[in-house]
């Protein structure tokens, strides 16, 4: 469950409560993203963060957002993505209210085509750092899956580093509390890893320190991609949301989230 938020958004306030009554006790991953760029207002996020929300639901966003007046915006707040296939722009409802709306996607699940018996798993190290200064850790993680699906697809590890709950008084919305918020992405752990192959890797990375408290996690994502094969959805279709959820075509698989 990926958001688009800010400290600023009075209407993310809306959008939050009815994700956190659509979500219950549902064991759900949250993805808080804040905005970044060009932001004066919201401590949070990075380039990381920002470029990540651009790439997997930027054009989304754009043409959601389009009016006849405007060519719409990558980045807008509050913005929800479910499973990475269901975009939903701002407060306005496709049913009789958010939680209707929000407890339908997430009754929808994900499409992705791994077999149920498949598995993830993340481990995370401490390493010792002597160049390290006091709000820098490092950390060696490590990951692995048996994700396997018949026809053509494609997939890679991203790693996400998300601290549980930041406390920001200043934050013009008032909620001074912030979730779930995301610091940093490593879109490409393997890089400068030392594995071959995507089903198994490891990486020595310094971690992003937490705004305050020792609440960070690392989140194991694969993003997997099926090529399209009916390409007339590219052009201009009358039901924006069957467009998008083309558009959203890499989906997130989450492990639970690993405590550092």
């Amino acid at each position: 469950m990926e958001v688009y938020t800010a400290t600023w958004c009075f209407n993310c306030i809306d959008s939050e409560h009815a994700l956190d009554e659509a979500i219950g006790d549902t064991d759900v991953t949250r993805i808080h993203y804040h905005r970044h760029k060009f932001e004066t207002l919201d401590p949070f996020g990075s380039n990381s963060t920002d470029s990540r929300w651009e790439d997997g639901y930027g054009e989304a966003s754009v043409i959601a957002s389009r009016t006849g007046s405007s060519g719409g915006l990558e980045r807008l707040a509050p913005s929800s993505v479910f499973d990475g296939e269901r975009f939903y722009l701002g407060t306005k409802t496709k049913s009789n209210s958010l939680l209707t709306d929000y407890s339908t996607s997430l009754s929808v699940g994900s499409s992705h085509p791994f077999q149920p018996t498949d598995t993830l798993s993340l481990e995370v190290v401490k390493m010792e750092c002597s160049t390290c200064n006091d709000s820098e850790y490092a950390f060696t993680i490590r990951w692995s899956n048996s994700l396997s699906a018949s026809g053509d697809w494609s997939a890679e590890p991203v790693l996400l580093f998300v601290e549980h709950s930041a406390h920001y008084p200043d934050g013009v919305n008032g909620v001074e509390h912030y979730k779930h918020v995301l610091h940093e992405v490593v879109p490409d752990p393997m890089e400068d890893g030392l594995a071959p192959e995507w089903h198994y890797g490891e990486a020595g990375l310094l971690i992003p320190p937490p705004w305050d408290g020792d609440d960070m996690s690392v989140v194991l994502v694969i993003d997997w991609e099926i090529p399209a094969t009916d390409k007339s959805n590219i052009l201009p279709a009358p039901a924006v949301s069957t467009l998008l959820c083309f558009l959203a075509a890499l989906v997130p698989v989450r492990a639970r989230d690993s405590r550092l």
